[in-house]
C-alpha cells in the first residue's frame, strides 16, 4: 500500500510541475 501511495504522490508532483510550467508560459 505504501508503494501505491508513493506512486500517486509522484504523479501528483508531475501534474503540479506541469501546471506551474503552464502558468509560467502564460505569463510570458
Amino acid at each position: 500500500e505504501r508503494e501505491m501511495y508513493d506512486q500517486l504522490d509522484q504523479d501528483a508532483d508531475e501534474w503540479r510541475a506541469r501546471e506551474i510550467a503552464k502558468d509560467i508560459a502564460k505569463r510570458k
